[in-house]
């Protein structure tokens, strides 16, 4: 989760295949995490109910419990013990997500705070 926040990795496609093509290493996709196969379902529920969230005044709002169940109801996802494991994996992903975010804020703040102090002459 933490790699595809980086803003290199959502470039990681278009890397790919430059990498591919003149025959490249980048760094980025050489730390590119691997994604277990059995979990990436839950990684393509993530990246599908991210686009749903609902928007928020200063930050992005958490992915609404109706959202996960109208995946699951959209993609016939009818045991309970994998509705029960995507909305606990959904929830984990999305606190990082949105932690990453608030911290981003917090910094954009702080930049745009010292924009406007102006730095004392030096004597």
């Amino acid at each position: 989760m933490r790699w595809s926040l980086k803003p290199t990795a959502r470039k990681s496609s278009w890397l790919q295949k430059l990498a591919e093509e003149e025959g490249r290493s980048f760094k980025t996709l050489d730390d590119r995490p691997e994604l277990h196969k059995d979990l990436r379902w839950i990684w393509e529920a993530f990246v599908y109910l991210d686009r749903r969230r609902p928007p928020g005044f200063s930050a992005p709002c958490a992915i609404p419990p109706s959202e996960i169940k109208a995946y699951c109801d959209l993609l016939s996802v009818w045991g309970s013990e994998e509705r029960e494991d995507l909305l606990r994996f959904i929830a984990v992903l999305d606190d990082e997500f949105l932690a990453d975010a608030s911290e981003k804020r917090k910094r954009e703040e702080a930049k745009n705070k010292n924009k406007g102090k102006k730095t004392p002459p030096k004597r």
